[in-house]
């Protein structure tokens, strides 16, 4: 297929006598003796029609950024008449840094070496006639035009596309935020019950005090009373702390976690209630801590998500949560399994699509947001039974290289 930049190569070769840049205005019919096929009869007032009903903007300039050509797209893009821009530099339609000059050195901008069917690639930002600037890519050829140089820049406004992927992104981190509250709202009374322990510790170890206090006790026992009130009050702060900042509508951000960490405090707020439904925990890391480049709060929801379900998959038999986590290459490998009923069959391959759920009162979602945030990551996950019965589901994180 014949690129266009090739397509105005062959017409400005074409009529040999011509050294002028302005060719693609001019009236000349083009002929090419050889050839005699259809594109070499078009006359230059036919061509500029084709030119001019390209979508993408399309912009001529010689080695020094000056604009010969300038197509109907290129003005209802950037807003300017071609007769504004023509002999102008091409620095006049892109944002550059205060106190840049506008003329561009086109030859360093895209490099010195020759470039064949649209190989060079920019992304920029451009300034329309009123002064707004929008983000555009550009695909560019070089040609020869009577042994000099012209640069052909195709031009397309990306601006409605990157307001298109915003939107997306903002629906995206309101789906994660209405997970969270909603996994809030289902752990609300086994959260009540796990702050009522500390607070009702507090109660009882500051009345020791006072009695210690009012019946002569030595000052080694009634700080020992107030020690261990302090340790429950900063024990049920912790949970209060982890749990706002799992509801948070936080901007969400990378940073540099211990694996560790993570799992801990996900399981603060996750294993809230579970002894009552005779459920116990283990965490197996056997010593393996990685350093994990991940949102803290989307990795927490994973996490919390994997366990709840574990939960509700033993609820009223009781059983164990396994967490473990192991190195698989340059990933980390983290696992959560149960020892509850398993899987049902054919379940596996459905588990992680919206909207399917082995819950009589489920939406669906829980999952499939799992699978969003672990590949967002870098990560997969999948799902399978264990042979001696319950599930587990297994996810992994790129390792961080180089960090300790």
């Amino acid at each position: 297929m014949m690129m266009p930049s090739q397509f105005i190569s062959k017409n400005l070769h074409a009529n040999g006598s011509t050294e002028k840049y302005d060719v693609l205005d001019g009236h000349e019919k083009f002929r090419d003796p050889i050839d005699g096929d259809f594109i070499s009869k078009i006359d230059s007032c036919q061509m500029n029609k084709i030119i001019h009903a390209f979508p993408d903007a399309m912009i001529v300039m010689d080695s020094r950024g000056m604009v010969l050509f300038f197509n109907a797209a290129a003005e209802q893009i950037f807003g300017f008449g071609k007769h504004e821009v023509l002999n102008q530099s091409i620095g006049k339609l892109m944002s550059l840094p205060a106190g840049t000059r506008q003329d561009i050195d086109i030859v360093s901008y895209f490099g010195s070496e020759d470039v064949t069917g649209g190989q060079r690639f920019r992304h920029a930002v451009g300034v329309r006639r009123d002064g707004t600037s929008f983000p555009y890519e550009m695909i560019v050829d070089r040609i020869r035009v009577q042994g000099k140089q012209v640069f052909v820049a195709f031009i397309r406004d990306l601006e409605e596309q990157e307001q298109s992927a915003r939107q997306l992104r903002s629906l995206y981190d309101d789906l994660l935020h209405l997970s969270r509250v909603g996994a809030m709202g289902v752990m609300a009374a086994a959260l009540a019950h796990e702050l009522n322990q500390p607070l009702a510790a507090i109660t009882s170890f500051v009345q020791t005090a006072a009695a210690l206090l009012r019946s002569g006790g030595t000052i080694e026992s009634t700080c020992g009373a107030l020690d261990a009130a302090a340790t429950e009050a900063l024990r049920s702060a912790n949970i209060v702390r982890r749990l706002r900042a799992f509801v948070m509508r936080d901007d969400l951000q990378r940073s540099f976690e211990h694996l560790s960490r993570l799992i801990e405090d996900a399981m603060t707020l996750a294993m809230a209630g579970a002894a009552e439904m005779h459920v116990r925990s283990e965490v197996d890391l056997d010593g393996f801590d990685p350093l994990v480049c991940v949102d803290r709060i989307q990795m927490q929801q994973v996490l919390v998500n994997l366990i709840r379900n574990a939960i509700d998959a033993m609820r009223g038999g009781g059983g164990t949560i396994f967490v473990r986590a192991r190195p698989a290459g340059r990933f980390a490998e983290i696992i959560v399994a149960d020892t509850g009923p398993g899987l049902g069959a054919g379940q596996c391959s459905q588990l992680f699509d919206a909207f399917v759920t082995g819950k009589q009162d489920g939406l669906g979602i829980g999952l499939a947001i799992c699978k969003m945030i672990v590949e967002a990551h870098g990560g997969k996950i999948s799902a399978r039974n264990q042979v001696g019965g319950g599930a587990a589901f297994c996810f992994t994180l790129p390792l961080t290289e180089g960090v300790s």
